[in-house]
């Protein structure tokens, strides 16, 4: 099952995300869906049918599936497999998963044995009442099955081909808005194993809001596994504890009244048992299922029905929104600030990855003691973009956001950035408004630091707004020609259709421009960029060009290399000699500069002559990428 699983994310993932035409294909087998009536443009699977299927599907971000699976790996790998089936019907903008449909059960399996009540009646309920408890338990609805109140109990003349609000609707196939389930704290642990804990849910969100059946969202239900796997003995004890349970919201009278219906329930099928003559069990365990379901009603607690006392956590979940990656060399200081801003992100389901490049102060230690964040310890220092690219190999968001170490986001970055690009598949990439920071906390300055990188014609580039001040500019969305490095955000869709042989971010760059190499190739790819304000962070940027004297050797050097590195990747021949004049000019002076004040940064030209020929092979590459990608 866990292979099944694995294929179900990777379709999830890297197919195209919308709703197409998954609800008219799933119109022709029934089902429901449900809904909360709290603010709208929340995670929904639908909404009212006065609103009509396109607005629905534009208010629909993600829908996440949960399958809770015990003793049934066929039936659940099942499950699996229709669910990447309907994925794959879905095409254009829209919902991450859209609607999910399972659409056939195991062969032999039908909604329903003739002799019984179909699924629709079945799966569709008001809550429980005393006068309900009392017409089954007493064999009423047994004896007439169409009585008027069972009748009206499962909304048995409601049409079932229109949309109606309900009461209680099974946890076989139930989406709830997330910010609904959290608000009423989610299922309650205390119905265990199962059972009850979907009526328990449907009474507390009916509090909030609206429970929708939706018609042309559509599953099929087997049924009966689990209690078929637990055994009708153990299972019948449980499954009444677990209606005392929720029954204690009746005041005493009716509590108690219900515990002597259920007592007296238990006699009757007892007395009974000999005259049926077909029996879908053995009768001996049908009489101990009876006797120990009779006990249930004076106060014994079958062990199967009680809370484990152990501490259990399941495993993060592989959809992950965005993987947040910081790489780190000697960061201890500034550490606690940007892992601890990455760790605070809310609105979107994030990890947070530090890829340590060999340091040799306290980093590692730093984020070993912060819960959530993961470590990569590397042995020796591979440099910015070559770490960069393993901790996105490391991850699993659909969002990679690069956080250099000395940048600080606010909590709503990621989402804001998030939000934007969901809504259009054609953004690879997006910036926010990164302030200047200052001091060890890197409290904001008035400075911009970054509105996103522009390139110039000869192929220098810029952060637009460096050292300027921040009031009253770049206040507005655009597009622009790529984003920092110091908190950049990308589709990894995008990253992957850039990749090349040297990772997503150039190896060869080490540090230092490898962030305008690759928003350079992914705008050459035909990826926009979109530049956000509301999405705000703040940058403490060391290196700079008016400090250039105080930079390290190392710093300096890989400048000089990379601008060259730069052009080689990106600029089309057409371009170079559209602006060979002054890109020679500038060539000439930055050679002449090496030769003279900044010698440190003269080997720079010796490593670009030794790897010249590997070099030009991959250019051919990213060359031979960006026309199949036009054709």
């Amino acid at each position: 099952m866990a292979r099944q699983w694995r294929r179900l994310h990777h379709e999830l993932k890297l197919s195209t995300r919308g709703r197409g035409d998954a609800g008219t294909r799933a119109s022709q087998r029934p089902s429901y869906a449900r809904r909360s009536g709290l603010r709208e443009g929340g995670s929904t699977a639908s909404q009212s049918s006065t609103r009509g299927e396109n607005d629905a599907a534009t208010r629909v971000s993600e829908i996440t599936a949960v399958i809770v699976s015990w003793r049934d790996a066929e039936q659940a790998e099942e499950a699996i497999e229709s669910l990447v089936r309907a994925r794959r019907k879905i095409t254009g903008v829209g919902p991450r998963v859209s609607i999910v449909v399972v659409e056939e059960p195991r062969s032999g399996t039908e909604l329903a044995p003739p002799d019984r009540e179909d699924q629709r009646t079945f799966q569709l309920r008001r809550l429980p009442s005393l006068s309900s408890d009392a017409r089954y338990l007493l064999l009423l609805d047994h004896l007439l099955p169409n009585n008027p109140g069972r009748r009206r109990e499962r909304y048995a003349e409601a049409d079932r081909e229109e949309s109606f609000s309900v009461e209680q609707a099974a946890a076989a196939a139930l989406a709830v808005r997330r910010e609904a389930f959290e608000r009423i704290g989610g299922f309650d642990e205390r119905f265990f194993p199962a059972w009850f804990e979907d009526v328990d849910l449907c009474e507390r969100l009916g509090a909030l809001g609206e429970i929708l059946y939706w018609p042309k969202a559509r599953f099929r239900h087997r049924g009966r596994t689990s209690s078929e796997a637990l055994g009708y003995a153990r299972f019948l004890p449980i499954y009444y504890t677990n209606a005392l349970r929720y029954r204690r919201r009746y005041t005493l009278p009716a509590r108690w009244t219900y515990r002597a219906l259920l007592a007296g329930g238990m006699l009757l099928r007892l007395a009974a048992l000999p005259l049926r003559r077909r029996m879908p069990r053995p009768r001996r365990d049908a009489a101990r299922a009876y006797l120990r379901t009779f006990g249930v009603a004076f106060g014994f607690t079958p062990p199967d029905s009680r809370l484990p006392t152990t501490d259990y956590r399941l495993p993060t979940s592989p959809m992950i929104d965005v993987s947040i990656i910081i790489v780190s060399h000697n960061d201890q200081e500034d550490l606690p600030l940007s892992v601890g801003s990455a760790l605070a992100q809310r609105g979107v389901a994030a990890e947070t990855i530090v890829v340590d490049n060999a340091s040799s102060d306290g980093s590692r230690s730093v984020v070993e003691k912060m819960p959530g964040a993961r470590l990569s310890a590397l042995s020796e220092n591979l440099g910015f973009a070559a770490a960069m690219n393993l901790g996105i190999e490391a991850t699993s968001g659909r969002y990679v956001l690069a956080l250099n170490p000395d940048c600080r986001l606010e909590a709503d970055f990621a989402a804001i950035l998030a939000d934007r690009l969901d809504r259009d598949p054609s953004i690879g990439s997006a910036s926010g408004r990164i302030l200047r920071a200052a001091g060890g906390r890197l409290e904001p300055t008035d400075l911009l630091d970054s509105a996103g990188i522009r390139f110039t014609a000869t192929g220098r580039h810029f952060d637009r707004g460096a050292g300027e001040p921040a009031a009253g500019r770049y206040l507005e969305e655009e597009d622009i020609a790529g984003t920092s490095g110091a908190a950049g955000f990308y589709r990894r869709e995008a990253l992957e259709s850039g990749r090349i042989s040297t990772g997503f971010f150039d190896s060869d760059f080490f540090l230092y421009r490898e962030d305008a190499d690759l928003a350079w190739r992914l705008r050459n790819l035909g990826w926009k960029c979109v530049y956000l304000p509301r999405a705000v962070a703040y940058h403490r940027r060391r290196n700079r060009p008016e400090r250039r004297r105080q930079m390290s050797p190392l710093v300096n050097f890989h400048s000089v290399k990379n601008r060259f590195l730069l052009r080689i990747n990106n600029q089309s021949t057409s371009a170079f000699w559209a602006t060979a004049v002054p890109t020679l000019a500038r060539d000439a002076v930055v050679l002449a500069a090496c030769l003279t004040v900044e010698r440190s940064s003269l080997p720079a030209f010796g490593w670009l002559w030794r790897n010249r020929r590997r070099l030009w092979a991959k250019r051919r590459e990213i060359q031979d990428k960006i026309r199949s990608r036009r054709k």
